[in-house]
């Protein structure tokens, strides 16, 4: 599979369009038509025949370019993920607490280089924080914030975050068969949680698109 090339977005991203890497024609403004209304004089009688010539040109567009396809902004992103367990016995679950969270990319500083050390294949690195310090009443808590990073293919995504324990920093792997589709990404997980239940993770990120010129 073709890897996406994300960073020249990155670059546009500095200049205040903001996005970070994926291949896409750049943003610049469709050229602009020139419904020419140029015809012979009507002293000549080519009057007529000229106008109706520069109407129909307008009417098509000139020699206009197309607009550029959307692109999205992957400075930033909204998603949300929702939280089940399947508890221990049949005293308490919790069947899918939805915390909504939104993600800012970085792309300096030490967070940044400890996490593009871990993940050298991520080329998105985002702080995330979510709407709670919590989910399933409290029994699930919530880094605020926490590190997610991507790394993205054509119609396909790796999810990871980075974890810290007791001074020591690890990668942990949350989908690598995740679902991209160039503007939404879902993926799930899951890991084992308290005597013997297991915690069940399902996400969903959706990029805004990037503004047109």
């Amino acid at each position: 599979m073709r890897r996406l090339t994300l960073t020249w977005m990155l670059t546009l991203a500095a200049c205040g369009s903001g996005s970070t890497k994926l291949s896409t024609s750049s943003a610049d403004t469709a050229g602009e038509t020139d419904g020419g209304a140029d015809g012979g004089t009507a002293g000549d009688g080519g009057g007529s025949d000229g106008a109706a010539d520069g109407a129909a040109d307008g009417a098509d567009g000139g020699d206009g370019a197309e607009p550029p396809p959307p692109a999205p902004d992957f400075t930033r992103f909204s998603g949300q993920r929702t939280f089940s367990v399947d508890a221990y016995g049949d005293t308490w679950d919790c069947a899918g607490d939805a915390i909504t969270e939104e993600g800012t990319a970085i792309s300096d500083g030490t967070t940044f280089r400890e996490a593009a050390d871990l993940c050298p294949a991520c080329e998105l690195i985002y702080e995330v924080r979510p709407s709670a310090e919590s989910a399933c009443e409290g029994w699930v808590p919530l880094s605020n914030p926490s590190i997610r990073m991507l790394d993205l293919d054509e119609g396909a995504a790796k999810v990871y975050s980075m974890s810290e324990s007791r001074g020591e920093l690890s990668l942990v792997v949350l989908d690598e068969d995740a679902d991209f589709d160039g503007f939404n990404l879902s993926y799930a997980y899951s890991a084992d949680w308290s005597y013997g239940s297991t915690l069940s993770v399902t996400g969903a990120l959706s990029f805004p698109e990037l503004p047109r010129d």
